[in-house]
């Protein structure tokens, strides 16, 4: 079984038809057939809720529904960890990357897990780390 933490770039595509948006739905589909542990942080419900009232297609109630299908999931929360935070805020100065991508890839480093992103840019800049990977690159 793979071990995921998933970021709301990849969890926004559940809602959007984007590119790999079928890639995100098929680690959602792997999660409920438990083929797939997948789990979030606290903050990819915030962050998931901005990129959805931000892009136009959804409505207040909307937005909302998306939350609660994301609850209903049962998927796994990590609650607000500082002593990720910490290091997250130092390889955000070391690696040129945003302190909210440098949180997320040091949480999945200290649990294990393997951070799932559809964010190449973030990507880019981390270079080739085993904690990382990159949406596109999911089978």
């Amino acid at each position: 079984m793979r071990f995921v933490l998933l970021d709301s770039s990849v969890v926004v595509k559940w809602f959007r038809n984007e590119s790999d948006s079928d890639r995100a739905v098929a680690i959602q589909r792997e999660f409920l057939e438990g083929r797939v542990d997948a789990s979030v942080s606290e903050l990819t419900f915030y962050e998931t809720a901005n990129a959805l009232r931000y892009s136009g297609d959804f409505s207040s109630d909307e937005v909302r529904e998306c939350l609660d299908s994301i609850v209903a999931l049962e998927i796994g929360v990590y609650p607000f960890d500082l002593d990720a935070l910490k290091s997250g805020v130092e390889s955000s100065f070391d690696q040129g990357i945003s302190v909210y991508d440098a949180y997320l890839l040091c949480l999945a480093k200290k649990h294990s897990l393997t951070l799932v992103t559809a964010d190449d840019r973030f990507c880019d800049r981390v270079g080739n780390d085993a904690s990382l990977c990159r949406l596109r690159d999911w089978t």
